[in-house]
């Protein structure tokens, strides 16, 4: 019988440690050969409003963890309600006999596993004494990314800064109490940038939110927005100053405007692009290899991410008790 495990079932289930151990696990199947995927697929919206449509869909395989599923993201068309909001739904089938195994939501889930994956890339390219984080954003995604890199590395303190005043101390008096660290509110980007072991970027922006001249040596940067073409969170310099890493080659150049845009003006080239995770994970290529090297990890979010982290989900709810039967295919 399959499972329908709901939203309130994923925040019990799916731990951030859990969500980090699957992700890497992943990584590690890409480069052994135990995976196969394709970038995401993204539909364009019908002049259809009051009208839901399939926006995504994100599909693999990973038959090293007997494993296959998709994720998709069902949105509203445009000028709909501003009532009706867009959902996530995975789907876990085992690749062994195809049989269905579980329908997940996918709000918390996805925000928990795209803080693992910022953790596994700090894990592999930041400095293991890295103890300042600097967050360049303040939303509740941003917040996960903390929590994530927070498993991973021993952080003593957090700086916050978005436009928004209001916002940004917020999220430093949230972070403070859930992560028992000093998190202060900073006025300018600069100086959540200044003194930094660890950076994430998680914005909307379109234009750069980050001026690579004031990166300090020895940084490690998390570019978690920008997950369009024409939007970009980096600028020039901080690419050409950065070992740049990626989840998935193809994909980022496809999507992600912070190596689109740059690529498509000569300031660099894909021969620029160090790695991907997964290579350097099994050790195919190299990491970091000093303390003063500036890293960037790039990441849009991958289905081979998202199916090992819905197999832990369904190992867990099966061991609990946790999850609606509804079914078999």
């Amino acid at each position: 019988m399959a499972l329908w495990i709901s939203e309130n079932d994923v925040q019990d289930l799916l731990t951030m440690e859990d969500a980090i151990e699957s992700v890497e696990e992943g990584f590690r199947q890409m480069a052994r050969g135990g995976a196969s995927m394709v970038p995401r697929f993204t539909l364009s919206p019908p002049q259809a409003p009051g009208h839901f449509y399939l926006k995504w869909l994100m599909p693999g395989t990973l038959h090293g963890m007997s494993a296959m599923g998709a994720k998709i993201l069902i949105a509203p068309a445009p000028g709909a309600s501003p009532s009706l909001r867009g959902r996530f739904l995975i789907l876990l089938f085992d690749s062994k006999d195809g049989s269905l195994l579980a329908e997940i939501a996918g709000q918390a889930f996805t925000r928990i596993r795209t803080g693992a994956v910022t953790a596994v890339g700090t894990k592999y390219l930041s400095r293991a004494d890295s103890s300042t984080l600097a967050l360049l954003g303040s939303s509740k995604l941003a917040q996960v990314q903390a929590r994530a890199i927070c498993a991973v590395r021993p952080i003593k303190k957090i700086k916050v800064y978005s436009p928004t005043r209001a916002h940004r101390e917020q999220c430093a008096q949230e972070l403070g109490k859930l992560l028992k660290v000093e998190a202060l509110s900073v006025d300018r980007s600069e100086d959540a940038v200044s003194g930094s072991d660890i950076l994430v970027t998680v914005s909307n922006s379109r234009e750069p939110i980050l001026r690579g001249a004031l990166l300090p040596k020895g940084i490690h940067i998390n570019a978690v927005g920008s997950g369009v073409p024409d939007h970009r969170e980096l600028d020039d310099t901080t690419l050409l100053r950065s070992k740049i890493v990626l989840e998935h080659l193809e994909q980022v150049l496809k999507e992600s405007g912070d190596l689109v845009i740059p690529i498509r003006n000569g300031v660099i080239t894909p021969k620029e692009v160090h790695a991907e995770i997964s290579e350097i994970i099994v050790g195919k290529k190299p990491g970091r290899v000093s303390p003063e090297e500036i890293t960037l990890f790039k990441t849009t979010g991958i289905a081979i991410e998202d199916i090992a982290c819905a197999l832990k989900v369904y190992q867990r709810a099966r061991e609990r008790g946790q999850g609606v039967d509804f079914g078999s295919l």
